[in-house]
């Protein structure tokens, strides 16, 4: 462990706040995982934000930033939203957290999330390509996900888990 944890006797409010930290941490880290699950998990966010947008729309309100998918370039939003949440917000809180547990979480964790970066820096419009079409509700990628028929699978079946009451569901994760 790092020098966080050198001689530390933690009360109960420290434990919590730790565990919380910790919590949060593992919420926003998906850009510091391998970029397949990193780039995989960005889609899906911008899957979400891009279908509270529609709904935003329907709803004659204004449509939040990086969540209208009639932007053009929508890859240029795509992009700016990736590496925002990185700069933003990620890597403040992971370089914090990194510090804390020592050099190998240091390692490990901003070497990928730095790598994440360049990635979209440098080849974002690559990746979204691969993703599909964005650009209407009936043509993106994932649309029966949106429509609660699953996550499609490497064998172009749907997968989904069984609920309580027998029905199927698909996994609601965000990054």
């Amino acid at each position: 462990a790092g020098e966080g944890f050198v001689n530390a006797q933690l009360e109960r409010k420290d434990t919590r706040l730790l565990m919380t930290m910790a919590l949060h941490a593992a919420d926003i880290a998906n850009p510091a995982k391998p970029q397949v699950i990193a780039t995989a998990w960005a889609r899906r966010s911008m899957e979400e934000f891009f279908r509270q947008g529609d709904r935003e729309a329907e709803l004659s309100l204004p449509v939040s930033p990086f969540m209208d998918r009639s932007k053009v370039p929508l890859a240029a939003t795509i992009v700016n939203c990736q590496i925002g949440f990185i700069n933003v917000l990620v890597r403040p809180l992971l370089s914090e957290w990194a510090a804390f547990l020592g050099p190998e979480a240091e390692r490990d964790i901003l070497v990928q999330l730095e790598a994440t970066l360049r990635l979209w820096e440098n080849s974002g419009a690559k990746v979204i390509d691969s993703w599909g079409d964005f650009s209407s509700v009936s043509g993106k990628a994932g649309a029966s996900e949106a429509a609660g028929g699953g996550t499609p699978s490497k064998k172009g079946g749907k997968e989904g888990r069984k609920t309580e009451s027998g029905g199927s569901s698909t996994r609601n994760l965000q990054a």
